[in-house]
C-alpha cells in the first residue's frame, strides 16, 4: 500500500503559481511517478521535430537502455530512462 500524500495549495510568489513539498514527499513522489532517472532538457531557441529528438537524443547522451521522450511544454522535454 502506497502512502498518502496530501494535495498541496498553490500559492502566490512573485506572481507565480507555487507549491512546495518538502524533501521526504519530494522523494516519494519522484518514485511514485517513476522520475527518480528522469532529465528535463530546455531549447532556449524553440525545439526539434520530435522525430530528430528521437534519433539525436541517444546518440548524444550515449543512452544503452530504454527511454522515452517526451513533451512538457513549448521548450521543455522530459527524457525518462
Amino acid at each position: 500500500m502506497t502512502e498518502h500524500i496530501a494535495i498541496k495549495p498553490i500559492i502566490f510568489l512573485h506572481g507565480e503559481p507555487t507549491i512546495t513539498w518538502i524533501k521526504k514527499e519530494f522523494g516519494k513522489l519522484t518514485v511514485r511517478q517513476n522520475l527518480q532517472y528522469a532529465i528535463v532538457a530546455k531549447f532556449s531557441y524553440g525545439r526539434p521535430d520530435m522525430y530528430e529528438l528521437r534519433k539525436e537524443i541517444p546518440i548524444q547522451l550515449e543512452i544503452k537502455g530504454p527511454y522515452n521522450i517526451g513533451f512538457l511544454e513549448e521548450r521543455h522535454i522530459l527524457i525518462r530512462l
